[in-house]
């Protein structure tokens, strides 16, 4: 399958590629630090704790995480879409964190880096 870039998704559908994101990124978060509460995931990303409720909420109703009285966990299809994410955003984790490193040293909401074959004249 080829893949699937931001600016491919962005075109297709604008308004949904910043809800994609911030689910992709909580889920990423919740691997990386499960068991984890909202409070302590929202200092990870840039989401206030309403924010990650709704996306956890929207995570949870698709069967990706769980909710435990000890936060938040990732699923098996969780973990399965995790491991194909690749297809949506080549070099997604180090894109991800150069974007988290932009935002915080420029003091913007938002930053979306895309990967480009710019040297041999294809942008």
């Amino acid at each position: 399958m080829q893949e699937i870039s931001r600016a491919w998704l962005q075109k297709l559908a604008p308004d949904q590629l910043d809800t994609i994101i911030r689910r992709a990124q909580l889920l990423q978060v919740i691997d990386a630090h499960q068991p984890i509460g909202r409070r302590a995931a929202s200092s990870y990303v840039r989401m206030s704790e309403r924010e990650i409720r709704a996306c956890a909420d929207a995570l949870s109703s698709q069967g990706l995480i769980n909710f435990s009285p000890a936060g938040m966990v990732i699923t098996k299809e969780g973990e399965k879409l995790l491991s194909e994410a690749h297809l949506i955003t080549p070099n997604g984790s180090t894109l991800g964190k150069l974007e988290e490193m932009l935002m915080d040293r420029l003091d913007v909401a938002n930053v979306i880096v895309v990967s480009s074959q710019g040297d041999e004249g294809q942008i």
